[in-house]
């Protein structure tokens, strides 16, 4: 499913003056929560299928299960499909908003405490995904843009000449499992020819 914005349920990180369990952006589909329950009801009713959501347009890497109910997760395996998020290529993210890779990197870990079905979140790389769709599976391995190969935290990488790109991390969902598996291993060199979109 190609979609704009986020499709799981995130909610704010608790502190002084948020509503425990308020929505983090109603901007995304937490903002129309009818209709996030629809499509998930949809994927749960669809038995036979794996649906995997692929999103873009918050500047960052996620890898999310999609539970019915968010607070039996993880324990009844109600996760009914996975949502792969992909970075920017040079728009600002998670770093570039609250300041520095240190505060972007205990947001994100806040981020993930506070909705547990956010299996991976990094705020601080900028890149691409390459998705490989196959009968057995679906991967996303994560690619960032480097500058003297320290992964940018450093050096911003989108104003270096020089920068390189390079292997972050990959998730994967296996056939059956509608649920986020990995870290795994990158994808490396197919022995059969895909089909390349």
């Amino acid at each position: 499913v190609g979609n704009q914005t986020v499709f799981a349920r995130v909610f704010a990180v608790p502190r002084p003056g948020t509503v425990p369990g308020s929505v983090f952006n109603t901007d995304q589909w937490d903002g129309y929560q009818a209709d996030q329950r629809a499509v998930l009801e949809a994927m749960a009713a669809a038995e036979r299928t794996d649906p995997v959501v692929l999103t873009g347009d918050i500047h960052s890497s996620w890898a999310n299960d999609l539970p019915t109910d968010v607070a039996g997760y993880p324990g009844d395996g109600n996760s009914v499909g996975v949502e792969f998020v992909c970075p920017s290529v040079t728009s600002n993210g998670f770093k570039e908003a609250v300041g520095s890779a240190a505060a972007a990197t205990a947001t994100t870990a806040a981020f993930q405490a506070a909705n547990p079905w956010v299996r991976y979140l990094e705020g601080i790389g900028h890149g691409f995904v390459v998705l490989d769709v196959t009968p057995e599976r679906v991967q996303a391995d994560f690619w960032f843009i480097r500058s003297n190969g320290d992964k940018g935290l450093a050096v911003d990488p989108r104003l270096d000449p020089q920068a390189t790109v390079g292997y972050e991390t990959s998730f994967a969902t296996v056939k059956g499992s509608r649920k986020v598996s990995g870290p795994t291993a990158e994808l490396g060199p197919r022995s059969d020819s895909p089909r390349t979109v």
